[in-house]
């Protein structure tokens, strides 16, 4: 069984586990640019193509709403609330 100890954390502990929390933000960041790559790659990018080829306005409006739906399923984290 693990047991989970209560004990102050050192000063080195305490700066690095603030640096890693002010990087938190930046690594959410990175991580829905990514995810929102992969899936304009798999989902729209076919949708713009076919829209510059044909220059139809509802190859467009399919575009875009791909484009749309893939920015509502991978928002952008909140920014951090600012400690005083």
């Amino acid at each position: 069984m693990t047991e989970i100890l209560d004990k102050e954390l050192t000063p080195e502990e305490i700066a690095d586990r603030e640096a890693w929390e002010a990087g938190a933000h930046d690594r959410a960041i990175a991580e829905v640019e990514l995810l929102r790559a992969q899936a304009y790659a798999k989902e729209s990018d076919k949708l713009k193509y076919k829209w510059e080829e044909t220059l139809d306005p509802a190859d467009h409006v399919a575009f875009l709403a791909a484009k749309t739906a893939i920015r509502e399923r991978y928002p952008y984290p909140e920014p951090p609330k600012v400690k005083k």
